[in-house]
This record gives C-alpha cells, structure tokens and sequence, in this order.
C-alpha cells in the first residue's frame, strides 16, 4: 500500500485572492441549479463583505484592481448573508 503525503499548503493574501478570482469566475460561468447558484453567490458576498469590514485597506486594494468585487456588495444585507459573515471572519483570520 502506497502513502502519500499531502503537502499542507499555506494561507496568504496571494491565495486568498487567487481563490476569491476563481470563485467569482466559477459564479459567472456556472451552469449549476439557480438555488445552488444563489447559495455560492451568497456566501461569497459574506467573504467580500467581511474583507470590506474588517479589513478595509486590503479591500480598498483588492477592489481597485478588481473593481467586480466592489459591485458585488448588496445594497440590502439580510440575516443570511450576516450568518454567514461571521463564519467567513473566522476563515479570513487564517489568511490575513
């Protein structure tokens, strides 16, 4: 039996960023069900408005280059979207 060891890959801001990419383009390319589509967008406007919050100098950054991350904040934010605010706080923490 072969063991293969995994390579633990560290978080930073680069692979942050690199993932938040992929993710808005996996959103505008998908083909995946509407209610699945809605769950994904939801919870990577809770990331972008968590970087926006707590991090303003590297979303300011972030959204000079990638000014589709700016458009994506709602106007309206509902009890959804905060929920999963919080979780994303967590996970950012690891990252910046």
């Amino acid at each position: 039996m072969t063991s293969f060891k995994t390579k633990k890959i560290k978080p930073t801001s680069k692979l942050l960023i690199k993932n938040l990419l992929l993710a808005i383009r996996e959103l505008r390319m998908s083909s995946c069900s509407i209610i699945d589509l809605e769950r994904k967008r939801e919870s990577l406007i809770a990331l972008i408005l968590s970087l926006k919050i707590h991090y303003p100098e590297f979303f300011n950054k972030l959204a000079s280059s990638f000014p589709s991350i700016r458009r994506m904040l709602p106007k309206k934010i509902n009890g959804r979207i905060i929920k999963l605010k919080r979780i994303a706080e967590e996970r950012l923490a690891q990252y910046l």
